[in-house]
C-alpha cells in the first residue's frame, strides 16, 4: 500500500476527525478574539501616492520607447 493510501486512511478514522473539528474551532475562536491591526492615514495616502507615481513612470516610459522605437 502506498504512503498516499496510509495518509488517507488516518483521516478517515474517528479519532482524527474530532481533534482535526477542535483544531478549527479553537483557531476560529482566536482569531475573533483578536483585534484589527491598525492602520496609519497618512502612511497609507503615501504608500498610495508612490504607488501611484511608479505606475505613471511605467506607463510614460513605456510610451516614449514605443514612440521613439
Amino acid at each position: 500500500m502506498s504512503k498516499m493510501a496510509k495518509g488517507t486512511k488516518a483521516f478517515q478514522t474517528s479519532e482524527a476527525a474530532p481533534k482535526f473539528l477542535l483544531f478549527l474551532k479553537t483557531r476560529l475562536r482566536r482569531r475573533s478574539a483578536e483585534e484589527p491591526a491598525k492602520s496609519n492615514p497618512v502612511i497609507e495616502t503615501i504608500v498610495f501616492l508612490v504607488f501611484c507615481f511608479v505606475i505613471l513612470a511605467i506607463l510614460v516610459i513605456t510610451f516614449q520607447k514605443m514612440r521613439h522605437g
